[in-house]
C-alpha cells in the first residue's frame, strides 16, 4: 500500500471506529483544531509524541505535512519532534517554520530534538558538527592524543572547554528565540562518549592526567545539568527531556537520572524483551527498561521511553505487534514512537502497528 493510500484509509478506519470505541480518538474534525483532551482518560497528563525527523530536510511539500499532522492527531499525538542541525538555523529555518504551524493548528506542540550539535547527541541525519569541524581545539582526545571519532558523525567536542557549552547555550537560545519555531521544549537524543574518558588539554587540566574510571561520566551530567538550568533560567515554560541508550545499566543509569532540571529522563529502544528473536538484545524496553522508570521516580521526575521502530524486517514488525500491549502496561510517561521511521522493510506495516496501540496510551 502506498503512504498516501494508507494515510487516507487510516484516517477514515479511524472515524469509523471512533463511534464505537473509546479507545481511538474521533477525527470527524470540524474545524482546524482537535481537541484531543476530550479523548484523553486516566493517563491525559502523560505525553505521546512522534520523531518527525528530517521531513523538513530540504525538500518541503505542505499538503503531505497537512496530512501528516492529522493523521497524527488522529491517534492523539500530543508533540512532534524535529531533528535540528546547525545548518537549520540558517538553511531550514522557513521549513521548520511551516511544520510548527501545521502541527499547532491541531493542538499539537512541537519539540527540539538538537542533532550532532558538537557530536555530543544522536538525532538525524548523520552528519559532522560544523561547529567541532571549525573549532580542533575542542576536540575530546584519547589518551594517546588522537581525537575521538565516530564513523558515523565525525569528531566530537569536549564539554570541558568553555567554548563547547558557550556553543550550546547560544544555539538554545536560537532556538527558543527564533521567530515562528514556537518549541515547547528540548530532548537531549543519545549523549555520546559517557563512559569515554577526556583526554584533551582542558580536561587534562580539570581532571588530571590519570582521571578516575567515571570522570567523563561526571562531567557529562554536570554539562546537561548546566544547560537545563540556562534553559530554566531563561526559558522557565520550557520542558527538558533527556534519553541515553537502553543497553546501559549502572552507573550510566543513576547518574544521568541525576541531572538537574530535568522534567523527563529515560532510554530508547526495541519494543520487545531480550530473547524475543532468538538472540539476547540489548537496546530493549520490555524488561531492562523498568531500571529506567525506577531511577527516574528516584530522582523525581518522570519517565520517558522512545521506541525505535525503524529498520525493522517482518519478524521485527510481527514481534512488535505482539509485545506491544505489554509496553502500554508500563508506567511510562512520556512515550514516543517513530513516524514513518526509516529503513524498513514495510513502513505501512510498521505504522499500522504504531496505529494500532499508541491511541490507547492516553486511555
Amino acid at each position: 500500500m502506498e503512504r498516501k493510500e494508507f494515510l487516507k484509509k487510516t484516517i477514515v478506519s479511524l472515524a469509523s471506529l471512533s463511534m464505537c470505541s473509546d479507545l481511538v480518538p474521533n477525527v470527524a474534525i470540524a474545524s482546524d483544531a482537535l481537541n484531543k483532551n476530550n479523548h484523553k482518560g486516566n493517563n491525559a497528563n502523560n505525553l505521546l509524541s512522534a520523531y518527525y525527523l528530517r521531513a523538513n530536510m530540504y525538500t518541503c511539500v505542505p499538503s503531505h505535512i497537512r496530512e501528516d499532522m492529522k493523521w497524527l492527531a488522529s491517534v492523539g499525538t500530543d508533540n512532534v519532534c524535529l531533528a535540528v542541525l546547525e545548518q537549520d538555523f540558517f538553511a531550514a529555518k522557513d521549513n521548520i517554520t511551516l511544520v510548527t504551524e501545521e502541527a499547532n493548528k491541531w493542538g499539537i506542540s512541537v519539540y527540539a530534538v538538537p542533532s550532532r550539535w558538537a557530536g555530543l547527541n544522536a538525532g538525524a541525519p548523520k552528519v559532522p558538527s560544523l561547529f567541532s569541524v571549525n573549532n580542533p581545539q575542542t576536540w575530546k582526545l584519547k589518551k594517546d592524543g588522537k581525537p575521538y571519532t565516530s564513523n558515523v558523525s565525525g569528531v566530537m567536542s569536549s564539554v570541558y572547554y568553555p567554548e563547547t557549552i558557550q556553543f550550546f547555550k547560544d544555539s538554545i537560545d536560537r532556538l527558543f528565540s527564533t521567530s515562528g519555531w514556537n518549541f515547547k521544549g528540548i530532548i537531549w537524543d543519545e549523549p555520546k562518549g559517557l563512559m569515554d574518558n577526556d583526554y584533551s588539554a582542558e580536561a587534562v587540566k580539570q581532571t588530571g592526567s590519570n582521571p578516575g574510571k567515571y570522570a567523563n561520566l561526571y562531567a557529562m551530567r554536570d554539562f546537561y545539568s548546566d544547560l537545563n538550568r540556562y534553559i530554566k533560567n531563561i526559558y522557565p515554560d520550557k520542558v527538558t527531556n533527556l534519553f541515553v541508550y537502553g543497553w546501559y545499566d549502572n552507573p550510566v543509569i543513576s547518574e544521568m537520572a541525576k541531572v538537574e532540571a530535568l522534567d523527563y529522563f529515560g532510554a530508547d529502544g526495541n519494543p520487545w524483551g531480550y530473547n524475543d528473536l532468538g538472540q539476547k538484545d540489548k537496546k530493549v524496553i520490555l524488561g531492562h527498561g523498568q531500571k529506567f522508570i525506577d531511577a527516574a521516580k528516584q530522582n523525581k521526575k518522570r519517565s520517558l521511553f522512545l521506541i525505535e521502530n525503524f529498520a525493522f524486517n517482518k519478524n521485527e514488525t510481527q514481534m512488535m505487534r505482539k509485545r506491544f500491549p505489554e509496553l502500554l502496561q508500563m508506567d511510562i510517561n512520556h512515550l514516543i514512537y517513530y513516524y514513518y521511521g526509516r529503513s524498513n522493510k514495510n513502513p505501512d506495516n510498521v505504522m499500522d502497528v504504531i496505529r494500532k496501540y499508541v491511541g490507547r496510551f492516553h486511555s
